[in-house]
């Protein structure tokens, strides 16, 4: 079975406990309000998602009620959701990055069937070839990030390894695009 894991924060969703000027979602979470915008195109990516991948899970760094509170929101707490209580704290923090590790072998023995996508690739340091960095998201509505990495996560839950070198996904996507958009317009002069 493929498993994909999301990440939340900046990938997803964007929160902060100031109130942003565009909110898409107030929440009251432990008496304390949290302003949360959606990624454009994040319910398009989390159904496509869905058909491609045997499992989809939400990892966050966050607290579990505010992860559990967000999920429910967005309307996709049917995934196996984890909070900051299933992540490891490093050893020796990278400088600047979140002080956490996702050790994906708690969630498969198999490293050849799963991915994880985070805007902090810190927290794949111990899984670099299951991880897909992703940019950091802080609100702007322009951003097409999903449906890129949608098409590039379609490609690899077909391969029976999934692990690799991530780190380019993107121009790959833009490549495989370029060409399709090359060959539609010769055969259309034909």
């Amino acid at each position: 079975m493929k498993i994909l894991v999301l990440d939340l924060d900046e990938t997803l969703v964007y929160s902060t406990l100031e109130r942003p000027p565009v909110v898409d979602h107030e929440l009251l979470i432990a008496e304390q309000t949290c302003f949360v915008r959606v990624r454009p195109g994040v319910q398009s990516f989390v159904e496509r998602m869905r058909s491609c991948f045997g499992e989809c899970r939400i990892w966050s760094t966050g607290q579990p009620i505010y992860v559990e509170s967000v999920c429910k929101t967005l309307g996709i707490d049917w995934m196996t959701i984890w909070g900051r209580d299933r992540c490891r704290r490093l050893a020796v923090p990278v400088p600047g990055a979140d002080p956490y590790d996702k050790p994906l072998e708690l969630i498969s023995n198999d490293p050849r069937s799963i991915v994880i996508v985070d805007n902090a690739p810190s927290v794949f340091a111990c899984n670099p070839q299951n991880g897909i960095p992703i940019t950091t998201w802080r609100g702007d509505p322009s951003d097409r990030q999903l449906d890129l990495i949608g098409d590039y996560l379609e490609v690899l839950s077909l391969r029976e390894d999934m692990r690799g070198e991530h780190g380019q996904w993107a121009a790959q996507v833009l490549i495989r695009r370029n060409a399709s958009s090359k060959n539609v317009r010769v055969s259309k002069r034909q």
